[in-house]
C-alpha cells in the first residue's frame, strides 16, 4: 500500500509540473514581443505576434492525432515526446537566427503541447478515483494558471538581459520530462486495449453540453 501511495504521489507531481508548462508557452514570450520587433525590424508586427499565437494553433492541430498515437504507443511515450518537443521548441528560441526559424520553433513547441496536454486528464482518470480525482482536476487547472503567471514574470526578468534570454524559461520542462520518464507506467497500447471494454451506450446530454462549453473555452483561451 505504501509503495502504491508513493507511486501515485509521484504521478501527481508529474501531472502538475507538466500542467505548469501549458500557459507558460505564450506568457513567457509576451514580454519580449516589442524587442523581437526591434530585432527583426523588417517584419510586420502581426508576423511577430505569431510567436504567441502559433503554439496555440498547433496545439489544436496536433491534438487531433493524439487518439491515433495512443493506439500505437504508450501514454508514457506520447507524454515524454510532447514534453521533449516543448523543450526543443521553447529553449531553441534563444538560438533562433531569424524570425522564420523562431516561428518554426514555436510551432514545434505547439505540437509538443498538443501531444502531452491531453495526456494529463487521462493520467488523472487512470490513477485516481473519487474525491481525489476531482481534487486533482482542480489542482491541474491551478497549476496551469500559476505557470502562466510565473512565465510572464520570469520571462520579463530574463528579458532585461536580452530578448533571447526569455526563452530559457522553458528549461523548466526538464523537470516534468524527467518525471514522466521515471514515474509514468509504460503500459503498451495492446495491454490497454485488452483492459478497456468499449461502451455501446449513448453519451448523456450533459456530456455534450460540457464538451461544447470546454471547446468554446479552449478557443477563447488560445
Amino acid at each position: 500500500m505504501k509503495n502504491a501511495a508513493t507511486g501515485k504521489g509521484a504521478v501527481a507531481v508529474t501531472i502538475l509540473t507538466a500542467s505548469f508548462l501549458q500557459t507558460m508557452a505564450s506568457s513567457a514570450a509576451s514580454p519580449v514581443l516589442s524587442m523581437i520587433q526591434e530585432e527583426f525590424s523588417g517584419a510586420a508586427m502581426s508576423t511577430v505576434q505569431l510567436t504567441m499565437t502559433l503554439p496555440s494553433v498547433f496545439i489544436m492541430l496536433s491534438s487531433i492525432f493524439v487518439t491515433g498515437l495512443l493506439t500505437r504507443f504508450s501514454i508514457k511515450a506520447v507524454t515524454s515526446l510532447g514534453i521533449l518537443l516543448y523543450l526543443i521548441g521553447g529553449v531553441g528560441g534563444a538560438a533562433a537566427t531569424g524570425l522564420f526559424a523562431l516561428l518554426v520553433l514555436r510551432s514545434i513547441m505547439g505540437i509538443g503541447l498538443g501531444l502531452f496536454c491531453p495526456m494529463l486528464p487521462i493520467l488523472i482518470s487512470q490513477n485516481f478515483d473519487g474525491q481525489i480525482r476531482t481534487d486533482m482536476m482542480g489542482y491541474l487547472q491551478s497549476a496551469n494558471f500559476l505557470g502562466g503567471m510565473a512565465g510572464t514574470a520570469a520571462g520579463g526578468m530574463l528579458a532585461s538581459f536580452g530578448w533571447r534570454n526569455a526563452f530559457w524559461v522553458y528549461l523548466t520542462g526538464v523537470i516534468p520530462l524527467a518525471l514522466s520518464l521515471v514515474c509514468i507506467g509504460n503500459k503498451s497500447a495492446a495491454a490497454r486495449a485488452g483492459e478497456e471494454k468499449p461502451s455501446k451506450g449513448r453519451a448523456p446530454a450533459a456530456a455534450w453540453f460540457l464538451g461544447a462549453a470546454m471547446a468554446i473555452h479552449g478557443v477563447l483561451l488560445f
